[in-house]
């Protein structure tokens, strides 16, 4: 081979015989049905990886490749040609010409098998797979835009979502912490320019697909067509099925999903959007909801944190979300309490308090119906011992004193006044001790819920005569 090449290529080409071109053009011929071999056993094995690693509806993204098809292109017709050279050459004159354009296709072949396998490994990474899922989602909401197959391109819209959730199912699975963060975070992306081009898109648009919500009832759809949100309701729905696989074989990515959950519900609540927001509220209900049944409070710190800024944002312009999420907060605190998870009715009402504080300093319509759920709900725990609780209500008072009304402040008196007198000292000495806002140890908050500056404390104390 190597002394065939180098004739043609030293330029003695000129004076070969007819022999010696032939056997040069066939040895290239043969180098060029291995080339394609190489190529093809490099795409059989890329293939089977994206289907069983990940999902088969990837291999949609594969063979619709530009890159991927043209490589496969040019390897077969640059074998098909120096076949077909090696077959038709009958003279010095012709061989000579055509030997010169398989050299040149050999060259050429050898010169991209490295860099394409280089492509090919690249391609199957989690973040380059989850960049083209988010590309296709785009183009999808693109033509439909500009009314172009409306049907297809929802349908497009539907598989890229659905994608983005195998995806992470299959990266939580398998412990991969950075392509369960590409996954997660480029479904709100995705979520995030799709809504902004709702307004855009025709009303049959928004008609889901029977195959999207197997199982559901015709009221329900009927309810998904009417709220124009099937789209975020099959992305929340990937969410909560990662929520759950994460809880179990990777804790650390409870807080990913939770905290894009609430971005969804935020970017959402922005552009006024409301059953997108229902949708996201119902999502949180069901994480608590799952995480108090399998006895995990660190998950129910992580929803809960979220749950709560949701909240927070919501006291402005949309006190009534607001007032709900109050109100299931409230619940959920009883239901861990039934389960028995220690600590974390309590830390329920800590949130509540954080709530009804950030409700008291922006001034919202909606304060007094969040200090009642406060209340009723410090009422329902029992408060025979229960310094926590105690202390929960003594952080909340101390840091809305100076800005409520006697008729408020008789609400917490008479709330304080459920603990015993000892309980209510040692629950002052838990705050006092509490020397800094920073937590001793790394956790979810990474604060001192029981923190008071001293000064508030000081008008709480004197107010109680503690």
């Amino acid at each position: 081979m190597y002394s065939e090449i180098h004739f043609l290529y030293a330029g003695d080409l000129i004076h070969g015989n007819f022999e010696t071109i032939h056997a040069a053009v066939s040895a290239m011929s043969r180098s060029h049905n291995q080339l394609l071999s190489v190529v093809l056993v490099s795409v059989a094995v890329a293939i089977p990886i994206t289907a069983t690693h990940y999902t088969p509806k990837l291999l949609r993204l594969f063979l619709t490749d530009k890159i991927h098809l043209s490589i496969l292109t040019i390897y077969a017709l640059a074998a098909l040609h120096a076949n077909w050279v090696s077959y038709i050459i009958r003279n010095d004159q012709t061989a000579f010409l055509l030997a010169k354009a398989v050299m040149f296709t050999c060259v050429l072949g050898f010169s991209l098998v490295v860099p394409y396998f280089c492509y090919v490994i690249w391609f199957l990474e989690p973040s380059s797979l989850v960049s083209r899922i988010q590309k296709q989602g785009n183009r999808a909401v693109d033509k439909a835009r500009h009314q172009k197959r409306l049907t297809t391109t929802q349908r497009e819209l539907a598989h890229a979502l659905h994608n983005l959730g195998s995806l992470m199912l299959k990266a939580i699975d398998g412990s991969a912490r950075r392509g369960t963060e590409e996954a997660i975070r480029v479904t709100r992306e995705l979520l995030r320019t799709y809504g902004l081009h709702k307004k855009d898109l025709p009303k049959h648009w928004f008609s889901p697909e029977p195959e999207d919500f197997r199982g559901l009832a015709p009221e329900a759809m009927h309810f998904i067509a009417s709220d124009r949100c099937w789209a975020e309701l099959i992305a929340l729905q990937d969410l909560n099925l990662a929520f759950e696989a994460a809880l179990i074989k990777m804790p650390d990515a409870v807080v990913y999903v939770a905290d894009t959950i609430r971005g969804i519900a935020s970017d959402a609540y922005r552009r006024k959007d409301f059953p997108v927001v229902d949708n996201a509220v119902r999502a949180f209900n069901s994480n608590i909801r799952f995480a108090i049944t399998h006895g995990e409070p660190h998950a129910v710190f992580d929803v809960l944190t979220q749950y709560r800024v949701l909240a927070e944002e919501a006291l402005g312009d949309h006190p009534t979300l607001a007032k709900d999420i109050a109100s299931n907060l409230a619940y959920y605190s009883s239901v861990a309490k039934a389960a028995g998870l220690q600590f974390v009715p309590e830390l329920f009402m800590y949130d509540l308090g954080l709530l009804y504080r950030a409700s008291v300093e922006h001034q919202c319509s909606s304060s007094s119906m969040l200090l009642e759920g406060f209340a009723e709900q410090s009422k329902q725990l029992s408060p025979n011992e229960n310094v926590f609780l105690a202390c929960a209500v003594l952080v909340t008072y101390s840091y809305v004193f100076r800005e409520i009304g006697p008729a408020q402040k008789n609400v917490f008196r008479s709330l304080i006044e459920q603990f015993s007198m000892d309980t209510i000292q040692r629950a002052a000495q838990t705050i006092e001790s509490a020397e800094s806002p920073r937590y001793r140890e790394l956790t979810a908050r990474q604060v001192d819920l029981n923190f008071v500056p001293p000064s508030f404390f000081d008008d709480v104390r004197k107010d109680l005569q503690i």
